[in-house]
């Protein structure tokens, strides 16, 4: 099989954070000490090497960036102190660039220029309609008839960008990633059969370079993975002992997103205002709330003081999904303080901070920032489980 060998690669990534491939003279010291890192997942290892090599499609077709979660241990042993953590990360940021059809991604990445200016966009779609408010209507929002339904509407408004963008960006951007790794010119499709399962006779395979067939009962079968690592992150816990308290605060800050997204979505049903300060559906907004602000102002602050091996190199990206997703939380609880209080005129321009807040998270964190890791890694999980699976059956069939 030809393969084209790209020497501008490395340069290319490096467009998308640090990776220092120079010094790493692939020892594998990083894959012998991870606890995820597989015979058929050597990560970071293999993925340095593509980079090196400049082997562009085999980079693309890798899930093994996905299957990192940046526990530390690798950039401790590396002798060359080469931080292949770090590495995999701005690989992950690069793979976003190559699933995402639009193109958007990868500017964003590369430039701090295109992020903020998207930031300012968004919310200039909010401030300048906001500005042309009467003053009357805005004295008494709080008492005023149509500002629930002004509310309902920022909500649905978000719920609608957020969902035009999953059907039109993140859907396709996901199939692209589903498409590189399973059937493009992925490292999958170059696999070989384990040379001690080769037998000659009837029935057996005899060429290395045969394609390992995906029936759609192995995606059944693994169907549950990607429910499983979304919501519970269960890989994470494989990691060192030193990443349990990062899953901790990560499942946590991921239970309180998905609890404020399903009250947007069912706002009329998680109306809190109208229930009294003891009522259950008001503790799961209190829930939310305080577990956002609290653990992403912690993650905010761990970034700052660089303690922790994963906060000590931070690209923009990782600044604008933190604060951002404090901001969302923060300027939700100020709009039902200052309404609490009958404040009219602030919760006037509380709730349009934050609807600023809900469209620039909705149209630039979500299907372009970090958020959408979210929606990769699962996947990522989910198709490296079938390619194990489907590896197995192969070799099950050869041996038998």
């Amino acid at each position: 099989m030809e393969v084209q060998i790209e020497p501008s690669l490395i340069s290319e990534v490096r467009r998308f954070g640090g990776f220092d491939a120079a010094a790493c003279y692939n020892c594998g010291s990083c894959a012998a000490v991870c606890a995820l890192s597989k015979d058929n997942a050597m990560f970071p290892r293999n993925s340095m090497r593509y980079v090196q090599l400049g082997l562009r499609k085999p980079l693309s077709g890798s899930l093994d960036p996905w299957l990192c979660y940046y526990c530390g241990d690798c950039a401790t042993t590396c002798p060359r102190q080469t931080e292949p953590g770090e590495s995999m990360m701005t690989l992950r940021r690069y793979l976003m660039s190559v699933y995402d059809w639009t193109g958007l991604s990868s500017k964003f990445y590369r430039s701090k220029s295109w992020q903020i200016g998207a930031i300012f966009l968004a919310g200039a779609l909010v401030l300048l309609p906001a500005a042309l408010i009467p003053a009357s209507f805005v004295a008494d929002f709080h008492q005023n008839l149509s500002a629930s339904r002004i509310m309902e509407f920022g909500h649905l408004l978000e719920f609608t960008l957020i969902s035009t963008l999953g059907l039109f960006v993140l859907l396709p951007n996901m199939f692209r990633m589903y498409w590189f790794a399973m059937h493009a010119d992925s490292d999958f499709n170059v696999w070989k059969i384990p040379s001690a399962l080769l037998r000659d006779g009837p029935g057996y395979v005899r060429s290395e370079n045969k394609k390992i067939r995906l029936s759609p009962g192995l995606f059944l079968r693994e169907a549950v993975t990607p429910l499983l690592h979304g919501v519970f992150q269960i890989k994470f816990l494989e990691c060192a002992a030193t990443a349990k308290n990062r899953w901790i605060k990560h499942w946590l800050i991921a239970s309180g997103y998905m609890l404020m997204l399903a009250m947007i979505i069912f706002l009329g049903w998680f109306k809190t205002l109208d229930y009294p300060i003891y009522h259950p559906v008001r503790f799961l907004g209190y829930y939310a709330t305080v577990i956002l602000v609290v653990f992403t102002a912690d993650a905010l602050i761990g970034r700052i003081r660089k303690r922790e091996q994963a906060h000590k190199f931070s690209e923009l990206s990782d600044w604008l999904f933190l604060i951002w997703l404090f901001l969302m939380a923060a300027s939700a609880l100020a709009v039902y303080v200052f309404m609490s209080l009958g404040l009219g005129r602030i919760v006037y321009y509380a709730y349009v901070f934050h609807l600023m807040v809900l469209v620039q998270w909705a149209l630039v964190i979500v299907p372009f920032g970090k958020w959408i890791h979210f929606m990769y890694r699962p996947l990522a999980i989910y198709l490296q489980s079938v390619r194990e699976r489907a590896l197995k059956e192969c070799a099950d069939r050869v041996s038998a």
